[in-house]
């Protein structure tokens, strides 16, 4: 008796499923004994045997208090480091990692990270037991490697000491790529309980410059009033192997999106939280219709920020400096501020208005000049860590292919961007206040007028939340399309922000760029001319008689020859697209069930770092650090000399 039938559908492979096949075994290198299936150790932190125990704090002979050195001493000098001090602890933290770990599948440098430590961190593991805290670790993601520290157990502000897992070497494809980390709290249940993750965006780093970063986590970057979760301290490094031409034209190029795969739930939902802050924003919800348009009410500050621009010009207040000499008098040497932006914009107006016909070439050097505006007044923080490269070194590095190494002392310039930062915040409060005030004064005189009239509203009355107000329309099959509606206007907000703050460096960069250079192109074309004999073209060849007498009477056959003819050749073209399409298609379908069958099954795509669309950006605290690093003391030679372990890269 048959127990069953079995289907199977197959097709003989093609020349394009030969080359594909082709491709992954030579390129690509993705056989199951390079893959994190086999290598979990990297993926998942391991909590070594619970100690809590023991005692974790002792007193020395001579009276000084000492802790127990987390996750485990050091094996080479297990006495030495069973018990240290805490300065001793935090002074052994900073010294050079004793080995490393090589991950990704990039071939233009190598970005160099060590987890120094955490500070600050909440307790996850209260309970009945005092003694049980956060047992923290780390986990990294950069393009398609994803890492994690070994677990220091019961402490929130951990130190990562040299001998345990916290180094980690990056193979860079693309020098924009950001670096996401993300701290957990470990459990040996479910899931790992999430603190706090942070985006470290690398564009305006210098690369033979060792930083000493430090960051505040925060359990989102997208959704409001998010948290402050402690801080993490990093030790960065950037080495290229070439400053070449080609370098920095991948710096003005768009890179790729990237996505790693992990094994189970557990693993994923890590991976989740590093990448975006886990909080999914596409499902329907009435708080996140209400997140979108408070979101969209914010416009407000940029209608503020241009008022002020404008506000700048039109009263000729001066900004550059020029010292001279004064020969009369005792006035010695004499600074002046040279209104330069309201001299440009005087210039600019009288020659539009005396020649009509520059202002193509007025207008597309305008949005060059208001960017290199919205550039300088980024570029007067300051803060060091908040102020952008200026355009005339970004183009002196595309030209010369050489880049400055950065020195950044501790606290550098911190007290004058505070003062900075606060007067800016107060001067938009007073505008905001100003605003709200004259609103209310507009809605009093509507409420006596319209009580006048006999036509008085109850105002007490009207809910004017917005998050009560929706309550009480329509659910889901109403109200989700104006969610995905207000999401993407939210985006196109956050976009045009970054490129206008230059927080987006490169595609304002660009902008700015090709707008200089299509006003100073404009400026040769001559618009009058061509303007005119457009006119007489399209008024004497268009649309006069000569077109009744050149055409050709065509029968109906001909013209339906003619109509066909072309549909076919239409048709054509599109299948031949549909196939370039499917063949890609079928590609990336491929791919995914490869990656999936040797690094997991679940999938995370990680942040396009080109554009940042994120609702807050981070930024390095004012105690971090930067000194050059001598070419003959390099990172890649001090670390070859350490114990490394390779880990494929899943591109």
């Amino acid at each position: 008796k048959s127990a069953g039938t079995l289907m199977v559908r197959c097709r003989r492979a093609t020349q394009k499923d030969m080359q594909f096949m082709a491709k992954i075994n030579s390129e690509k290198k993705m056989v199951t004994k390079h893959g994190v299936a086999n290598q979990s150790e990297f993926i998942k932190p391991v909590r070594p045997p619970s100690v809590t125990a023991k005692t974790m704090k002792k007193h020395s002979e001579e009276g000084s208090e000492l802790i127990r050195v987390r996750p485990y001493p050091n094996p080479e000098q297990e006495s030495e480091t069973k018990w240290m001090t805490p300065d001793e602890i935090e002074r052994m933290s900073y010294e050079e990692s004793h080995k490393w770990i090589e991950a990704g599948s990039g071939s233009r440098g190598v970005l160099y990270v060590e987890i120094i430590g955490c500070d600050g961190l909440p307790n996850m593991d209260a309970g009945v037991n005092k003694r049980d805290k956060t047992d923290a670790f780390v986990t990294a993601i950069f393009e398609d490697a994803i890492v994690s520290t070994d677990v220091i157990f019961d402490c929130l502000s951990p130190r990562f000491m040299p001998w345990t897992r916290r180094a980690f070497s990056f193979l860079i494809s693309h020098p924009w790529s950001p670096l996401l980390l993300g701290v957990h709290d470990y459990d040996t249940g479910s899931h790992n309980d999430a603190i706090g993750r942070v985006q470290v965006d690398l564009g305006n780093f210098a690369p033979n410059t060792e930083y000493i970063l430090h960051y505040d986590l925060s359990n989102t970057a997208i959704v409001p009033n998010r948290k402050n979760m402690g801080t993490i301290t990093i030790r960065l490094c950037l080495e290229y192997h070439d400053t070449t031409l080609q370098l920095h034209r991948e710096r003005l190029s768009f890179p790729n999106r990237f996505r790693v795969n992990v094994q189970d739930k557990k693993d994923f939902r890590v991976a989740k939280f590093v990448a975006d802050g886990g909080k999914d924003i596409s499902k329907y919800s009435i708080e996140t219709i209400t997140m979108h348009v408070e979101e969209l009410a914010t416009c407000l500050n940029i209608v503020f920020y241009m008022y002020n621009a404008l506000m700048f010009v039109y009263e000729w207040r001066g900004h550059i400096p020029l010292r001279f000499c004064w020969p009369y008098g005792k006035c010695g040497e004499v600074e002046l501020l040279v209104p330069l932006h309201s001299i440009i914009a005087f210039v600019g107006a009288v020659l539009l208005v005396e020649r009509p016909t520059l202002a193509p070439a007025m207008f597309t050097a305008s949005l060059g000049w208001i960017m290199l505006a919205m550039l300088e007044l980024k570029t007067s923080r300051p803060s060091p860590w908040a102020r952008p490269p200026t355009y005339i070194e970004t183009v002196k590095t595309l030209v010369t292919g050489e880049f400055t190494p950065q020195t950044i002392t501790a606290q550098e310039s911190c007290l004058a961007d505070e003062i900075r930062v606060g007067a800016d915040k107060k001067k938009r409060d007073e505008q905001v206040k100003y605003l709200m005030d004259m609103y209310n004064d507009k809605m009093k005189e509507w409420e006596v007028m319209t009580e006048f009239m006999g036509e008085n509203l109850d105002l007490e009355n009207i809910d004017t939340n917005t998050s009560k107000g929706f309550s009480t329309l329509p659910g889901r099959s109403i109200l989700y399309p104006w969610q995905v509606w207000f999401a993407q206007l939210c985006q196109v907000r956050r976009t045009i922000e970054s490129i206008l703050t230059w927080n987006s460096y490169t595609p304002a960069f660009c902008i700015t760029s090709a707008s200089l250079g299509l006003g100073v192109l404009f400026l040769f074309i001559p618009w009058g001319f061509l303007t005119l004999w457009s006119a007489r073209f399209v008024a004497w060849i268009v649309l006069g008689p000569w077109r009744k007498m050149m055409k050709n009477e065509m029968t109906l056959w001909e013209q339906r020859r003619i109509t066909k003819e072309a549909k076919k050749k239409k048709n054509e073209a599109f299948e031949k697209e549909m196939e370039a399409l499917q063949i890609q298609k079928e590609g990336a379908l491929k791919m995914a069930a490869l990656k999936k069958n040797i690094f997991g099954c679940f999938i995370v795509s990680c942040p396009c770092p080109m554009v940042k669309v994120d609702r807050y950006h981070d930024a390095p605290l004012p105690k971090s650090s930067a000194k050059p690093i001598a070419e003959e003391n390099s990172k890649s030679s001090r670390i070859n000399k350490k114990e490394k372990t390779r880990l494929q890269g899943q591109e």
